[in-house]
C-alpha cells in the first residue's frame, strides 16, 4: 500500500497486490477483485456507474456532493460490477444474504451488471472493481495496482487516478531506499535487510534476479553498486526497495600553497599544506625535510634549493586508508633590480616614459604576481594615465625572474569642483555666491554663461532672469596639472509660505517674522521691492507704530517669487482689573483685605504681592501687620502669550481713636480714592454734617452735601468723619 498526506496525493490510496504462482504449473483465467459497499451519507440514497475509459467503479450520494470509486491502473481486461443490496426507492436486490463466495465469484463471471441504484433516490449498493489474468505461468509474478480515491465529482476522480498512476511510475522507477552503507574498496558488502526472505535485483523493475535469502553478499566490490529487494515468503511478495553501497575513495588528496617555491631578499619561504577532506579519523604527513606532522593543514619553512617528497596518509571516517604524495620544488630567486626611484606623479591622462639606468635586461609587469608581462628592455613608454597605476619590474638570472620592484604612479587631478550659495548681505540682492571647494589652486578661471573671468575661488554673480545659468571653471595646481568642471544652475520659483497678519504683543518692540519654510528671503518695506532691507531665513524687525507690514520674495531657488504682503499688528493693551473688598484698611478693626478679578478674559494669571510672593489663584486673600501704602500687580496672559498687568494700593493704618467702622462702609463709600481735585460720597440720602481730620487729628474743613474740594489739601491721609465714625481716604 502506498499513501502520503502530501497536497497532491492526499486524495487517494495505492493498492498493490503481487500475485505469484508457486505452483508448478501455470493458472488461466486468474480473477482477482476487490468487493466495496458503499455507504457515502445514508445507506439507502447511493447509485453506483462505470467509467470503461478509466477503468472505474464509482458511487455517489442522492445530492451528488461526494463521489468516490476504486480503479485498476495496469490491467487491459478491468471487471467492474454493481450490486443492489436492498429494496429501496424502487430498485431491488440482487443477492440473497449471507453472500457466499461461490455466489461472489458467479457474480463476477456471470453478471454483466456494471450500475446499480438507479431509481428514485438510489440504494444501498456495492460493487466489484477488478480484472482477469488469462495467464500466469509457474514462478511468474504479476502486479495488480488498484486505486481508492474520493472527490467532488467524477473529474475529480480521474484526475486523481492520472495523478496515483504517475505517483505509482514513480514509486517503481525509484524505490524507496532502506539500506545504505559505505565500505573500503576492494571489501566484501552484505545486505542484510532483515528478518525475512528476500528476492535480490540488479534493476528496479525485477526483471534481472541475481539472489534471494535472508542476504546477499557481493565480493571484492570496487565501484559503487546499487541493488535492489523485496521480501518474498508465505506472506507473499513485498515493495520493492533500494540497497545503496557506496566505495569511500576520497576526490582530493592535499594542496601546497605555492609550489614551486621562490626564495628571495624579502618574500615569506613558509609553504602552507593542506589536506582534503576535513572529517577524516586520522592525518599522517611525512616531509622529506625529516619533520612530520598528524594535523589537518601544516605549515613549513624551507630556506634551502631542491625537491622535497611530501606523503599524505588518511584515515576516512569510515577506517579506511588512503595515501597521496607529490614533490614540493624549492628554487632560489635572483637579486632584484637595483632601482633608485619608485614614485612618480603626472597629470592625468598624460603620458610618462621610465628610464632605468642598469646595464641589464628588465622585465615589465602589470600585476606583482609578474603573469602579465608588458615589455622588457630597460624602458617603458606609459600612455594616457588617467587613474593611480603601479608596473612592477624584474631582473632574470636562469630564466627565473627576480621578485619584483613596484613603481608607483601617481595621477593628479586637480580639485575644480565649487558650490553654489546664498550671500546673506542684503546689499547683495538677487546674486548667487559661486565657491570652488578648493583654494589652494594656483589659477582660477570663470566662463559663466560665456563670459570669462579670472578670478578667485570665490565669486558673485547677479541673476538677471529665470534662465539656466551655466558655470564653468577651470584650475590649475602647482603641478601645472589642470582641472575643469561644468555646472548648470536652474532657477526655480517657490512660494512664500506665511500667515498673512502677525499679531504683536502691545509691549513688544521687534517682532520676528519667520516664514514656514526653510530658505532663503528677501524683505522688502515697500510694495515696489525697491527697499531691501535684510536678506535670510527670518528678519528681526523693529517696531516703530502699531500697524505695519512688510513685503517678502522667496529667493531660496535663486528665482524671485512674488512677493508677500504680510501685516504687522501690535494688539492693545488690555489690563486686568483688580477688586478689593477694602481699599482701606485700619489695623485696630481690620488686618485682612480680599481681592479678586473683575473679568476673566486672559488664559493664565499671575499675582505680585508686596512682600515679593506670587500666586496663580484668581481669588487671593492678604493680611497686614504693618501701616502703610501696599501695591499689589497682577498680571494677565492671553493667547498669544502677550501679558498685560493691572495694579492696586491698599492704604494700611493703625489709628484706634478713628473707630473705622465696616459697617458705615457698607453705606457711604468715597470716590475716587485716591482723589486729587474732589473727592465725592456715594450715599443714599445726601450727607448733612460731616468733617475731615488729618492724619494727626487737626481738622481741615467741615460742611454738608456729597462733593468735597480737596484740592488745596496737602498730598497724605486723611479722614472723613460722618456720624463719629471715620472712612479713609488720600489725597495725591
Amino acid at each position: 500500500m502506498f499513501a502520503d498526506n502530501t497536497t497532491t496525493d492526499k486524495d487517494f490510496i495505492i493498492l498493490e497486490y503481487n500475485i505469484f504462482n508457486s505452483s508448478t504449473s501455470p493458472i488461466n483465467d486468474f480473477y482477482i477483485s476487490l468487493l466495496s459497499d458503499y455507504s457515502i451519507n445514508e445507506d439507502s440514497s447511493n447509485r453506483l456507474f462505470t467509467d470503461v475509459e478509466s477503468q472505474l467503479t464509482y458511487a455517489f450520494d442522492a445530492n451528488n456532493n461526494i463521489y468516490t470509486g476504486i480503479a485498476a491502473i495496469n490491467t487491459d481486461n478491468f471487471i467492474s460490477r454493481g450490486i443492489d443490496l436492498s429494496n429501496y426507492n424502487g430498485n431491488s436486490s440482487d443477492i440473497n444474504l449471507p453472500f457466499t463466495k461461490t455466489e461472489k465469484a458467479d457474480f463476477i463471471l456471470n453478471n454483466l451488471k456494471n450500475e446499480a441504484g438507479l431509481n428514485g433516490n438510489g440504494n444501498d449498493i456495492a460493487g466489484f472493481s477488478g480484472t482477469k489474468i488469462t495467464s500466469l505461468n509457474s514462478g511468474e509474478l504479476k502486479n495488480v495496482v488498484f486505486v481508492i480515491t474520493a472527490g467532488n465529482s467524477l473529474e475529480a476522480l480521474k484526475e486523481n487516478i492520472s495523478t496515483a498512476s504517475e505517483a505509482y511510475a514513480q514509486i517503481k522507477q525509484s524505490p524507496e531506499n532502506e539500506f545504505y552503507t559505505t565500505i573500503c574498496k576492494g571489501e566484501n558488502a552484505e545486505i542484510n535487510p532483515g528478518n525475512s526472505i528476500f528476492n535480490f535485483y540488479s534493476d528496479p523493475t525485477g526483471s534481472n534476479k541475481i539472489g534471494n535469502g535472508g542476504s546477499f553478499l557481493i565480493e571484492n566490490l570496487q565501484n559503487d553498486t546499487t541493488i535492489y529487494y523485496n521480501s518474498h515468503d508465505v506472506r507473499g511478495m513485498g515493495i520493492m526497495k533500494t540497497a545503496i553501497i557506496n566505495i569511500d575513495v576520497p576526490q582530493d588528496s592535499f594542496s601546497i600553497s605555492s609550489n614551486p617555491l621562490y626564495l628571495s631578499e624579502s618574500s615569506d619561504s613558509t609553504v602552507t599544506f593542506k589536506a582534503y577532506p576535513s572529517n577524516a579519523k586520522s592525518y599522517n604527513w611525512v616531509f622529506e625535510n625529516g619533520l612530520t606532522s598528524t594535523n589537518q593543514n601544516q605549515t613549513i619553512k624551507y630556506n634551502q634549493e631542491g625537491y622535497y617528497d611530501i606523503t599524505l596518509t588518511i584515515e576516512s571516517p569510515f577506517g579506511c586508508e588512503n595515501k597521496f604524495s607529490s614533490t614540493l620544488e624549492v628554487i632560489n630567486r635572483p637579486n632584484k633590480p637595483d632601482i633608485k626611484n619608485t614614485y612618480y606623479e603626472v597629470c592625468k591622462n598624460e603620458d610618462l616614459e621610465i628610464l632605468i639606468e642598469l646595464q641589464e635586461e628588465l622585465y615589465f609587469f602589470r600585476k606583482s604576481d609578474m603573469n602579465d608581462l608588458i615589455s622588457s628592455g630597460n624602458k617603458i613608454l606609459i600612455s594616457n594615465i588617467d587613474q593611480d597605476t603601479a608596473v612592477y619590474v624584474s631582473r632574470k638570472e636562469n630564466n627565473i625572474y627576480s621578485e619584483p620592484v613596484k613603481i608607483i604612479i601617481k595621477s593628479y587631478q586637480p580639485n575644480a569642483n565649487f558650490q553654489f550659495s546664498h550671500n546673506p548681505d542684503p546689499a547683495s540682492g538677487a546674486s548667487v555666491l559661486v565657491e570652488a571647494d578648493d583654494n589652494t589652486h594656483v589659477s582660477y578661471d570663470w566662463n559663466i554663461n560665456g563670459l570669462l573671468l579670472t578670478e578667485t575661488p570665490l565669486v558673485q554673480h547677479e541673476i538677471l532672469n529665470s534662465e539656466d545659468q551655466y558655470f564653468e571653471l577651470k584650475v590649475i595646481d602647482s603641478m601645472g596639472c589642470s582641472g575643469t568642471i561644468q555646472k548648470t544652475l536652474s532657477p526655480r520659483e517657490l512660494n512664500v509660505m506665511i500667515k498673512d497678519t502677525i499679531l504683536i504683543c502691545h509691549d513688544s518692540q521687534v517682532v520676528k517674522i519667520n516664514p514656514d519654510e526653510e530658505g532663503t528671503y528677501l524683505y522688502y518695506t515697500d510694495s515696489e521691492l525697491t527697499n531691501l532691507v535684510h536678506k535670510g531665513r527670518y528678519y528681526e524687525k523693529p517696531l516703530i507704530s502699531s500697524t505695519d507690514s512688510i513685503y517678502i520674495v522667496n529667493f531660496t531657488e535663486f528665482h524671485k517669487s512674488s512677493p508677500q504682503k504680510v501685516i504687522l499688528r501690535k494688539l492693545p493693551e488690555s489690563k486686568p482689573v483688580i477688586i478689593a473688598n477694602n481699599e482701606s484698611l485700619n489695623l485696630a478693626s481690620n488686618k485682612t483685605v480680599n481681592l479678586t478679578i473683575e473679568k476673566k478674559e486672559f488664559v493664565k494669571y499671575q499675582w505680585q504681592f508686596p512682600n515679593g510672593a506670587t500666586a496663580t489663584r484668581l481669588q487671593i486673600e492678604y493680611s497686614f501687620s504693618e501701616p502703610g501704602l501696599y501695591s499689589f500687580s497682577l498680571i494677565g496672559t492671553d493667547s498669544l502669550g502677550c501679558n498685560h498687568t493691572g495694579f492696586i494700593t491698599i492704604e494700611v493704618v493703625n489709628e484706634p481713636l478713628l473707630d473705622i467702622d465696616d459697617d458705615l462702609t457698607k453705606l457711604i463709600s468715597l470716590f475716587p480714592n485716591p482723589a486729587s481735585d474732589y473727592l465725592f460720597i456715594k450715599s443714599e440720602k445726601i450727607v448733612e454734617d460731616w468733617k475731615i481730620i488729618d492724619a494727626a487729628g487737626n481738622e481741615i474743613e467741615n460742611g454738608q452735601g456729597n462733593t468735597i474740594n480737596i484740592s488745596p489739601y496737602a498730598a497724605g491721609i486723611y479722614y472723613l468723619i460722618v456720624n463719629k465714625k471715620a472712612l479713609p481716604f488720600i489725597k495725591n
